[in-house]
Order: C-alpha cells, then structure tokens, then sequence
C-alpha cells in the first residue's frame, strides 16, 4: 500500500508540474479558480480518477505550511456520485508552480457532494456526465 501511495505522488509531482494540461472547470464563490487534468483521467468500471488543481488568489495555510495551490487526485464512483481524496499536493505558487510544501495521502473515505457544487461539476467532467 505505501509503495502504491508513492507512485501516486510521484505521478502528482510530474502532473503538478508546468507540463501538466490544466484545463479550467469552474470559479468557486471565494475567488478560487479550479482545474483538471484532462488527458489524465482513467476509468477502471465505476470509478474514475481525476488530477484537480485549486488556484488561489490568497494565500492559505495548512499543516503548518502556506501555499497558493492544491492538486488533488480524486477517485469518482460514477455511480454512487461519492469523491474519495486519494492524495494531495500544496504548491508555494499558482498553477502548481514553486516549491512542494506538503505532500500526503487524502485516504478519505467516499463522501456524497450536492449536484450543483464544486465537486459535483468535476464529477460530471470525470465520469462524462452531461
């Protein structure tokens, strides 16, 4: 299992990075513009996995660390309409830019999301809902 979570962080780091394709999904009330990683995405019978990235326009602080973007790779049951946070990376920068402050394994448990809501609109993009 460890070694599993280091593959996913490692495959982060390299989506995180400028390379990666951010394509914008939505604007969230509080500024925050959201992202995915659209030629990332895998489906395996239900579940479909999606890189997102949270830009910032202020400065947020978690474990200690700030940061002004957040990749997330999210796990999507296409049929039961849960998210599970399989891993998350904090930038010092926009876009996944500057320095790795935090790293770690989501390991959330699947949680249900209203339709309208952020991660109701990257479920539809993940699962290619209309």
């Amino acid at each position: 299992m460890f070694r599993k979570v280091i593959l996913m962080l490692a495959l982060g780091l390299s989506c995180g990075s400028a390379m990666a394709e951010w394509t914008r999904v939505v604007n969230d009330d509080g500024g925050t513009k959201v992202y995915a990683n659209l030629s990332r995405i895998t489906v395996a019978g239900n579940k479909a996995k999606m890189w997102t990235l949270s830009d910032y326009n202020k400065v947020q602080e978690a474990t200690n660390e700030k940061f002004l973007s957040r990749a997330i790779l999210n796990e999507f049951d296409c049929n039961e309409e849960t998210n599970r946070i399989l891993a998350i990376i904090d930038y010092s920068n926009n876009m996944s830019l500057g320095d790795v402050v935090y790293s770690g394994n989501g390991n959330t448990e699947p949680y249900p999301f209203p339709p309208d809501s952020v991660d109701g609109i990257l479920w539809k993009v993940a699962c290619n809902k209309p």
